[in-house]
């Protein structure tokens, strides 16, 4: 559950200055060769002479008092232990030494060092040590301490769970520490009473006083889904149009397009649909939610420029199969529907990797199948069919459907895979990284 709140090490150079590694020195300077006796060698930089030189450096700025870089150091080798280049042991020193950092740190109550302990031991999963270190920056008045103190609370992470403790936790961080998620949490806490006090104009003071709260660090999905509600509520006058909110249109729309220039596609395309008299303003917007890997957007992109006859764009068929097959890669979709719109694509960009397009696409046997046989894995019946016909044509009638969907997916039909299956395999190693962690409601 950590952020990615660590940046690399800003030591990163794989030059050493051979005259001065006992002195832990690093000489960054371009490599140039020389028959001199100061003549620099290019060497790696290993994990083992880093920390030589970051264990000079942490105890030069211990000596000097430097908290701040001695945090900076520490968030610098928690970074790095997670690289996949360095050995268990390297990985187990470096993260020691980063704890022992942060601890020493605790002890002359630096909250942002207990805070990102805190956030170490939550990645951890040790929500008991978490929550207290949570608890120490909080004491030392740190925001964003204080409202993750107020998530164990509410969650029981580390903390037993008492509602009204984790209510004025947040208000705290929210009032005294400006912090933006706590006021987003809030807002969204009262509006749908997750913290069992449901209060409507508490809601909307505290989600737009986070949107109104200029902040460099805050997460922008956030701030898209408060102006999203906000938008709801004044266009329906209350949730579900209840009336405990004046109905305030204006109000409203400028809350929509904040949202969508935040990066809400669930924004764009409710733009779009306000807009959809106005050729222009759609395209743009069903384009910005598009290129977010919003799959209806991508959908009506692509039926816009294959069609023959569209109001909003001159048919482009080159364009026109780029979205579909943009539409056809691995997402997170959450809902059914969601997933048998992409099946039914799927089918229809297999249909058009079979026949080609002309001056677009050549037909492509082997693209065509893979992707009748991944709509097929959707339940999509004329996929399905097809496969069956298919299964048939290339002599494979003794194999059960399964087996050669196996046979298609793991090896193509030629003995090689197909472009779109090692592609989709790359999207689907990466869709975890894609999901934006934002804080739960």
């Amino acid at each position: 559950m950590v952020d990615n709140i660590f940046e690399d090490s800003s030591v990163n150079s794989s030059l050493i200055n051979t005259s001065s590694v006992n002195s832990g020195l690093i000489n960054i300077s371009s490599y140039k060769s020389s028959s001199s006796k100061n003549s620099y060698i290019k060497e790696e930089l290993t994990p083992e002479r880093k920390l030589v030189y970051l264990v000079k450096s942490i105890a030069k700025y211990q000596a000097a008092h430097n908290s701040p870089k001695l945090l900076e150091i520490a968030k610098n080798m928690y970074n790095d232990s997670k690289k996949d280049n360095f050995s268990p042991i390297m990985k187990r020193t470096y993260e020691k030494q980063v704890i022992k950092l942060l601890k020493n740190l605790s002890k002359q109550k630096y909250a942002d060092a207990e805070y990102y302990l805190g956030k170490i031991y939550q990645e951890k999963g040790n929500y008991k040590k978490a929550s207290k270190y949570f608890e120490f920056s909080y004491q030392n008045k740190h925001p964003m301490g204080t409202f993750e103190l107020g998530q164990c609370y509410e969650h029981g992470y580390g903390k037993p769970k008492d509602y009204k403790i984790a209510e004025t936790l947040y208000r705290k961080a929210a009032m005294v520490g400006y912090c933006q998620p706590a006021m987003i949490h809030l807002g969204m806490s009262y509006l749908y009473g997750s913290l069992r006090n449901k209060n409507i104009k508490e809601a909307v003071h505290w989600l737009e006083k986070a949107t109104a709260t200029l902040s460099e660090n805050v997460d922008r999905d956030l701030i898209a889904k408060a102006c999203y509600e906000l938008y709801k509520i004044y266009a329906l006058g209350g949730p579900n149009g209840d009336g405990s909110i004046p109905q305030d249109f204006e109000e409203a729309l400028i809350y929509l397009k904040m949202s969508a220039e935040n990066g809400s596609t669930e924004a764009m395309m409710e733009i779009c649909n306000i807009e959809r008299h106005n050729p222009k303003k759609l395209l743009y917007w069903t384009k910005r939610a598009a290129e977010m890997d919003c799959l209806d957007a991508q959908i009506k992109l692509a039926t816009w420029y294959l069609c023959d006859h569209s109001e909003v764009v001159q048919q482009d068929k080159a364009t026109g199969f780029y979205w579909l097959k943009q539409a056809a890669l691995p997402k997170n979709l959450t809902t059914d529907s969601e997933k048998r719109n992409q099946g039914c694509i799927q089918f229809i960009l297999g249909t058009y990797y079979e026949t080609g397009i002309e001056n677009v696409q050549s037909p492509d046997e082997n693209e065509a199948l893979y992707w009748f046989v991944v709509s097929a894995k959707l339940g999509i019946t004329e996929a399905i069919e097809k496969i069956k016909e298919k299964q048939v044509e290339h002599n494979y009638e003794d194999s059960s459907i399964s087996d050669f969907i196996s046979v298609v997916m793991d090896k193509g039909l030629y003995g090689k895979p197909s472009e779109s299956s090692l592609e989709c395999q790359q999207i689907i190693n990466d869709l975890p990284n894609r999901s934006h962690h934002s804080i739960q409601i």
